[in-house]
C-alpha cells in the first residue's frame, strides 16, 4: 500500500528548543496568564444545517401589555414600600395608604354581620318575614365583603378567616405582575386621591423584537421563521417570528416583523436598537459549523486555532476548507470536526504571536511540528 500526503505552507511560530536551536511550530501556548492577558474564549464547533438569512434592523420592546400600573384604591395617606427601578414579584407589597375608608367600610360590614344575625334569630321563631329579612341581611353582608376586598385586595374567603376582615389596619398595595419599580409618582406621606397611578410595574421577563423589511420580502419569509439576536458579548438567543403578516406601516410603506425573546437572564434591554437575522432556509446537509469571528480568512488562507485535545495548554493553527458562509457562521467542509475547540475572543492577538510564515520546503504534521521536505 501507498500513501501519500500532500501538505500546504502556512504560517508559524520560531520556538527555541532546550538544544539552543530554532525549531518551527504552528503551535501556540495559551496558558492562564495568556487567557488573562489577551482575553482568550474558546468555543466547540458544532453540527448542523447552514441556513440562508437576512438581516433585521430593529429594536427591542416592552411590550404595551407587561407594563402593569399601580393604582391607590382609596384616598389617603401614602407610604411606599418599594424604591424606584426595585424588583418586586407578583403579590408583593409597594405601598400602602391609610385610608378612613377602610374603617367605613369594616364599619358597614360589622353592622351587616349583626342585621344578619338579628334576622336569623328572629327567623327562627317562625316570624312571618322572616326568610326574606335573611335574604336581605345575606345580600348586604355579601355586597360588603365584596366592596372590602376590591379596596384591599384580599380575597373574600381570606377577609372571612378568623374575621380577618377586622384586623386590617391599612390598605396594601400589591404588585399584579413581577417586574421592576418605574417612577414614583408621589412621595411618602402624601396625600393621594382614590383612582391616582402611583406607579407602574414594567414586566422584563419577555422582549419584543419589532423590525422592518421592504414590503417585497414578505414572500421570502416562511411563516414562523426562526429568528436569532446576537448580543456584544456574542451570546445568541433565538425565537420565532409572529406571522409576518401582509401588513405595512403606512408611513414608511415597509412590512413590521415581529418576535417575543425570553429575557430571564436580563441580558435583553428595552428601547436597545439591535439587528436580528431571519432564516428564510436551511441547507440540505449537516456539515460542522463555527461563527465567523472564530476563523481567520489571510491572503486567501482560511485557517483557525484549533486547542490541542491532548494538550490544552496549547492551541494549534489549523487550516479550514469554508463552504457556505451565512447568519454570521461559517461551513466547515474540512480542518476542525464537531466538539472540537476553537478561539475566538482573542485570536487575531494570537495570530501575531504565532510569527510569519513557515520557510518554504518544509510542511507541518499534525502534532504542530515543521519538518524539512514536501512529504
Amino acid at each position: 500500500l501507498v500513501f501519500i500526503v500532500a501538505c500546504d505552507q502556512r504560517e508559524a511560530s520560531y520556538q527555541e528548543s532546550s538544544s539552543g536551536k530554532v525549531s518551527i511550530s504552528n503551535r501556540i501556548k495559551v496558558n492562564s496568564g495568556v487567557i488573562a492577558n489577551v482575553g482568550v474564549e474558546y468555543r466547540k464547533v458544532r453540527s448542523g444545517k447552514l441556513g440562508t438569512w437576512i438581516p433585521v434592523p430593529g429594536k427591542l420592546l416592552v411590550p404595551r401589555e407587561h407594563h402593569y400600573k399601580v393604582i391607590a384604591t382609596a384616598s389617603g395617606r401614602l407610604r411606599w414600600h418599594v424604591t424606584r427601578y426595585q424588583k418586586v414579584e407578583q403579590g408583593a407589597i409597594v405601598a400602602e395608604v391609610n385610608t378612613p375608608e377602610l374603617a367605613k367600610v369594616q364599619q358597614e360590614l360589622a353592622a351587616a354581620l349583626q342585621n344578619l344575625s338579628v334576622a336569623k334569630t328572629r327567623g327562627n321563631r317562625a316570624d312571618s318575614g322572616g326568610k326574606l329579612r335573611i335574604k336581605q341581611a345575606e345580600r348586604s353582608v355579601a355586597e360588603t365583603f365584596s366592596r372590602l376586598s376590591l379596596l384591599t385586595g384580599v380575597e373574600i374567603d381570606t377577609l372571612k378567616q378568623d374575621n380577618a376582615w377586622s384586623d386590617i389596619s391599612v390598605l396594601e398595595i400589591r404588585a399584579s405582575s413581577s417586574g421592576f419599580i418605574s417612577a414614583l409618582n408621589a412621595s411618602s406621606g402624601e396625600m393621594v386621591t382614590e383612582g391616582q397611578e402611583l406607579t407602574e410595574v414594567v414586566d422584563t421577563s419577555s422582549l419584543l423584537f419589532r423590525g422592518s423589511l421592504p414590503a417585497t420580502e414578505f414572500y421570502k419569509i416562511p411563516q414562523k421563521a426562526l429568528t436569532q439576536l446576537k448580543l456584544p458579548d456574542a451570546s445568541v438567543h433565538r425565537s420565532h417570528l409572529i406571522g409576518p403578516v401582509p401588513l405595512a406601516n403606512e408611513h414608511s410603506g415597509k412590512l413590521q416583523v415581529e418576535a417575543f425573546f425570553s429575557n430571564e437572564s436580563g441580558a435583553l434591554i428595552d428601547e436597545m436598537p439591535i439587528e436580528a437575522s431571519v432564516r428564510l432556509r436551511e441547507s440540505e446537509y449537516e456539515e460542522a459549523l463555527i461563527d465567523e469571528d472564530c476563523a481567520v480568512l489571510d491572503e486567501g488562507e482560511a485557517f483557525v486555532l484549533k486547542r490541542d485535545g491532548e494538550s490544552p495548554d496549547w492551541v494549534i493553527r489549523t487550516p479550514i476548507e469554508i463552504g457556505n458562509r451565512s447568519g454570521g457562521m461559517i461551513e466547515v467542509l474540512a480542518g476542525v470536526l464537531e466538539g472540537d475547540e476553537v478561539v475566538c475572543k482573542g485570536i487575531h492577538q494570537l495570530k501575531q504571536i504565532s510569527g510569519g510564515r513557515a520557510p518554504e520546503g518544509g510542511h507541518f504534521h499534525a502534532d504542530g511540528t515543521w519538518h524539512e521536505g514536501d512529504r
